[in-house]
């Protein structure tokens, strides 16, 4: 198949579309789990430059200053300069790469690496100006972009999605064009799917609904968060098995358990308001849940799916937030290093690190 003559826009919004529709859950997007999420290898320059015994410069020269991917027949793997310091623009780089991937440029021209040497000047800048158009559109979607108030605009949008200034410029400029290619639907349901969020600045636990005032986990008064979080749906999770007895002949509409008559519903015990099953505290008013308040939380807690005990669940949201603070000051290289590790507790006194 021959580059064409023009670069295809549509198709490279298309599928940035449908891409963040499948595999996007909140923005900024961590690009360092997608890639691991698809099983993509991933090399930094410095491990090049160390197995090849040469410098970073030298593979710069070689391949690109900023990164490049390869297909080996199998799977893809992405590299990228990690000597820069800017974390915006490394994001960029992997989102471009991705969008070499999606867009199948490595399968339909036959090549093992998009690179100069494998085209000519005018097809190499055909393939780099739709893997860009890609980029923009997948790590600041133009629907989430275009609803934002002025104010966001100018000050917020590169810490929502975790981009340079200079792609931020970039966004805007494209931002009509690429709104062009996407119909009302298409941007209707981004904007319904993906919403602002709230955050507790102690636990860090999430919520998309605004008008929630204190944080459901640890009842601390929550504030706004910088980006994106998909909706969900499901807020009030139904249990599928009675936190006394066991007894799993339980339906959705029921009340209380039929063998024991404990309560299988949480609600606040001050205003009433129904809440998620994980709540320990109202999000409207700050009282205690009534699970929370009973003591029955203890044995049906969630985090991200995964029910843990209460000392597991105090690791995990105090390692979450050690990485958090990590990736905040730029520690861009130990952040990789750890974001796929485990804290796990020995003792009242003592954790260990698993990767």
């Amino acid at each position: 198949m021959k580059v064409p003559k023009l670069a295809r826009y549509n198709g490279a919004v298309e599928n940035a579309y449908q891409f963040v529709n499948d595999y996007i859950t909140e923005f900024p997007i961590d690009l360092f789990r997608l890639i691991k999420k698809f099983k993509w290898g991933l090399l930094t320059y410095e491990e090049m430059a160390v197995k090849n015994n040469c410098t970073i410069n030298d593979i710069c020269e070689c391949l690109g200053t900023d990164g490049y991917s390869i297909y080996n027949g199998n799977n893809y793997t992405i590299a990228y300069n990690n000597a820069i310091k800017s974390h915006g623009r490394i994001n960029f780089t992997l989102a471009h790469e991705i969008g070499h991937i999606i867009l199948n440029h490595h399968k339909d021209f036959e090549v093992t690496e998009v690179i100069k040497d494998n085209f000519t000047k005018e097809e190499y800048k055909i393939l780099e100006y739709e893997a860009n158009c890609f980029a923009r559109n997948m790590l600041a979607p133009s629907p989430l972009v275009n609803q934002l108030s002025f104010w966001n605009l100018i000050f917020d949008v590169p810490n929502f999605f975790e981009i340079t200034h200079r792609a931020f410029s970039v966004r805007m400029r494209f931002l009509a064009e690429d709104l062009n290619y996407l119909n009302d639907e298409q941007m209707s349901r981004m904007c319904n799917s993906f919403l602002r969020f709230k955050i507790c600045p102690k636990c860090k636990s999430h919520t998309t609904d605004l008008t929630d005032i204190y944080c459901e986990i640890c009842g601390n008064k929550l504030i706004t968060g910088d980006g994106f979080k998909m909706k969900k749906y499901n807020s009030l999770y139904v249990l599928t098995q009675c936190p006394n007895c066991e007894n799993v002949d339980i339906y959705a509409e029921d009340m209380y358990c039929i063998i024991c008559g404990q309560s299988l519903k949480n609600c606040c015990t001050v205003c009433n308001n129904p809440l998620p099953n994980k709540a320990r505290y109202c999000n409207k008013c700050g009282g205690k849940s009534s699970f929370f308040n009973s003591g029955e939380l203890a044995s049906i807690k969630y985090t991200d799916g995964v029910v843990l005990t209460p000392d597991e669940e105090m690791t995990y949201k105090n390692w979450k937030i050690i990485l958090m603070n990590l990736k905040q000051a730029g520690n861009i290289a130990l952040y990789v290093s750890l974001i796929n590790s485990n804290l796990c507790v020995i003792d009242n006194n003592t954790v260990r690190n698993q990767f």
